[in-house]
């Protein structure tokens, strides 16, 4: 009984350093989440491509149509018509930005392109 006793002693130390150690690790791990129905952008932008030539991200946005919109007059632009989400998930719509009538598009991202 006495050897098992001070194996134990003896690992008690080690034991609360790694646990000391390694749980600060974890902690430092969890710094923040992401939204329900949130998609984690990728940091780096996407190319234009021939069938993309304005580098829009393309798939599943948090956005709603008054996400979209509110995105969108935050960004200068107003009287935004006909706002609707393509397939590809970006919204397209027409707005009016420094008196002018434009076409516009917004990704996932919140990159927002106007023509």
């Amino acid at each position: 009984m006495t050897f098992h006793f001070a194996l134990h002693r003896a690992m008690l130390p080690a034991c609360l350093f790694a646990a000391l150690v390694g749980g600060g690790q974890v902690l430092a791990q969890t710094t923040g989440s992401i939204r329900p129905n949130e998609q984690a952008a990728p940091s780096s932008p996407v190319a234009p491509s021939p069938g993309n030539p304005d580098g829009l991200a393309t798939g599943e946005t948090a956005f709603d149509e008054d996400a979209a919109r509110d995105r969108l007059t935050r960004a200068g632009y107003s009287d935004i018509t006909a706002l609707m989400q393509d397939a590809q998930g970006i919204w397209r719509g027409t707005a009016r930005k420094d008196a002018q009538k434009v076409t516009v598009a917004l990704d996932r991202r919140g990159k927002i392109v106007a023509h």
